[in-house]
């Protein structure tokens, strides 16, 4: 089994939607993310408790609601001029990863409770 350690981050920023496209077209059989909770309850993934390594943002991610988090950029790790991604909702995620390849979670501030009904869908 393959596992892409927040997507296939050497090409495109770590928990993005294009680094988990990147992990399902090289072939992997997981992708694993990082799941945290919104201010105003929403899951995204992002590592890190704060947004001040990969985002034009800074502060904690639970002090920010999603429409606030919609409006940093995650910034490329090759720091490609002009090249920036949006933070995804958990069920982006999912949607894409769908039938394509599994999904490993690392519950960094997200609840089981509330996640485990939107998997059982």
């Amino acid at each position: 089994m393959v596992i892409a350690h927040r997507g296939y981050d050497t090409t495109f920023p770590e928990n993005m939607l294009a680094a988990y496209e990147q992990a399902i077209r090289e072939g992997a059989d997981y992708v694993e993310i990082d799941l945290r909770t919104t201010k105003d309850g929403q899951l995204i993934s992002l590592h890190d408790a704060t947004l001040d390594r990969v985002t034009t943002g800074t502060g904690p991610v639970e002090d920010q609601s999603l429409q606030q988090l919609q409006q940093v950029c995650v910034t490329s790790p090759q720091k490609q001029a002009g090249v920036t991604f949006a933070i995804p909702t958990f069920q982006q995620i999912l949607a894409l990863c769908n039938k394509k390849l599994f999904v490993y979670i690392d519950f960094k501030e997200a609840a089981l409770r509330v996640v485990y009904p939107i998997l059982r869908v």
